[in-house]
């Protein structure tokens, strides 16, 4: 089942940047972590503090198929068709499908509530080590 349609002008960064992305505290407090590694971490309810080789292990079980474009317009077109034939789950800002709408919302509240918990989690951790 596809989960994310989305647009990138370097497929090979974009998703190595996904991928290689560590979980710090920095992260979650400058809100600078990627949305999708995030969303999949809090959907799954990996622990932030030692969840980097859980989400990774993850994130190799992904697939990824492209389909090139001459154009950003030509890109943004395709998205948007997409969008509107197929329900991805993960495409949370232009996602209109109506089967979704309960769901994008359970996922943005399920982000907030593991972001607070986590730098909750990560501040007691700190503490206790003092």
């Amino acid at each position: 089942m596809p989960l994310y349609c989305g647009i990138a002008n370097d497929l090979k960064r974009r998703i190595k940047e996904h991928a290689a992305q560590q979980l710090t505290r920095r992260c979650l407090l400058l809100k600078s972590l990627s949305t999708l590694r995030l969303t999949l971490l809090a959907l799954n309810n990996f622990a932030y503090a030692d969840g980097q080789q859980t989400i990774d292990g993850y994130f190799d079980t992904l697939h990824v198929c492209w389909q090139t474009t001459n154009s950003r317009h030509e890109a943004e077109d395709l998205e948007a068709r997409e969008l509107c034939a197929h329900p991805y789950p993960l495409n949370i800002q232009k996602n209109r499908h109506a089967t979704l709408a309960s769901f994008i919302r359970y996922v943005k509240s399920k982000r907030a509530a593991y972001r607070q918990q986590s730098l909750i989690q990560i501040s007691e951790t700190a503490l206790s080590e003092l």
